[in-house]
């Protein structure tokens, strides 16, 4: 039997539900004196997103004005979770200008980039209008 393109949900979640998580994202990438994930989480409304219905991530968006932030994102998956986290929330920002993100990690930036974001200072943004 032939296996289909792998099919992605996303779902608001509790924060504790996201914080297993998203504390793979602040031991990666969390920027010298940057937030912890705790107060990231009460800033912003979390996520899970899932792969043929099991969890593979979570992530954290935030309103700023007409933009879309991603506060935090981790997860682990067989697939581009850089391009799933994207599909789904450039999916969910529909009706915003853009899509932005902070990192201090070379690789995301680079790998954002080929999905159409383009680096603002420290920060990466995809315009969406």
């Amino acid at each position: 039997m032939a296996t289909g393109a792998p099919f992605l949900t996303f779902a608001q979640c509790e924060p504790h539900e996201a914080r297993p998580w998203l504390l793979q994202a602040e031991r990666k990438g969390r920027a010298p004196g940057g937030e912890g994930i705790e107060t990231i989480m009460a800033r912003g409304q979390c996520f899970m997103l899932g792969l043929n219905d099991e969890p593979v991530a979570a992530y954290v968006l935030g309103v700023q004005g007409g933009e879309v932030f991603i506060l935090a994102a981790a997860g682990r998956a067989d697939i581009d979770l850089t391009a799933a986290i994207d599909q789904v929330v450039t999916f969910q920002a529909d009706g915003f200008d853009s899509v932005a993100f902070f990192t201090i990690r070379p690789g995301l930036k680079k790998k954002t980039a080929a999905l159409g974001y383009a680096q603002d200072g420290a920060v990466m943004r995809k315009r969406l209008k």
